[in-house]
């Protein structure tokens, strides 16, 4: 929000593109990120991290420059991360070692690793509570980890969601919304009662998991053409608004907060190739209870 920037990790070129994120203009290309398939944003630094696939690393990147100034290593597919702002830690799931890396960000250098029994799904960080959320895609669980002491505090099963892999969080209303790519659903989860309050069908393919929480409205990209898009009401009530229809083989986005735009990478059109970032616009029908999307 600094420089309203938006990075897209463009994985089969290994770059990331930095776009204006008001104007939907190109700005600049950083290379030398190998398989690039996720990125986290450290304001205060003014660095991303990127995980990267193809070497198995994490890359720093230096945002006053847009270059990469060093690569940390991890084991098999780095892949989602959080920060936690309040402990100046970066957390990587390390997918298929099942092991979430933990990064002090002022040095760049490893503080421990976390092991779980799962191949992990999207970590994410509470900011009220304080907590580490995590995926543990294989055993239908959430991890919650304690970032002063990054030790597991409790594993908690998420009923009705078979692979939870995305996940968002509203932090006042202690809710998580998970992505289950096995039974192709989006849940509702209470953090605080750990229960599923409610689950509602999606297309197949779910992965990321965006929440725009000042018109708390809930979007999961899903790759056979779809993005799901979720309205909350209050903390127990919930409906679903739309399968708004895209291209196939979308699996991540991101909401501005300040304009209400999405913003996700396409990287097919009608099945052939293609490298395009898409900008929706989230529009509310004043003139009834309908909220929709209005493609810019």
């Amino acid at each position: 929000y600094k420089n309203h920037y938006i990075y897209v990790a463009h994985f089969g070129a290994d770059q990331v593109y930095v776009v204006d994120s008001n104007t939907g203009k190109y700005i600049k290309t950083i290379s030398d990120t190998p398989g690039v398939g996720g990125i986290e944003y450290v304001s205060s630094l003014q660095k991303i991290y990127t995980s990267n696939f193809t070497d198995e690393t994490i890359g720093v990147v230096d945002l006053k420059t847009m270059k990469v100034t060093k690569r940390l290593t991890a084991e098999d597919k780095p892949n989602g991360s959080a920060y936690d702002f309040d402990h100046q830690k970066l957390y990587v799931a390390d997918e298929n070692s099942k092991n979430l890396i933990v990064i002090n960000v002022k040095t760049d250098r490893h503080v421990t690793k976390i092991h779980f029994e799962s191949k992990l799904g999207m970590p994410r960080y509470d900011p009220v509570k304080k907590r580490i959320y995590v995926n543990l895609q294989d055993q239908n669980l959430i991890g919650v980890i304690n970032p002063e002491k990054d030790s597991v505090e409790s594993e908690f099963p998420v009923q009705k969601c078979k692979g939870n892999h995305g996940m968002a969080i509203d932090s006042n209303l202690h809710l998580a919304f998970i992505g289950c790519e096995v039974n192709s659903a989006l849940v509702v989860y209470d953090l605080d009662l750990h229960k599923t309050i409610s689950k509602f069908d999606i297309p197949l393919g779910v992965d990321g998991v965006a929440y725009d929480s000042k018109l708390k409205r809930v979007y999961a990209a899903c790759d056979s053409g779809a993005i799901a898009i979720l309205q909350v009401e209050d903390a127990t009530h919930f409906h679903k608004l739309a399968d708004y229809k895209i291209q196939d083989k979308v699996h991540s986005l991101a909401v501005n907060l300040e304009n209400h735009k999405i913003f996700f990478p396409e990287e097919e059109d009608n099945g052939k190739p293609a490298s395009k970032l898409v900008i929706l616009d989230a529009v509310i029908d004043k003139s009834s209870d309908e909220k929709k999307l209005e493609d810019e």
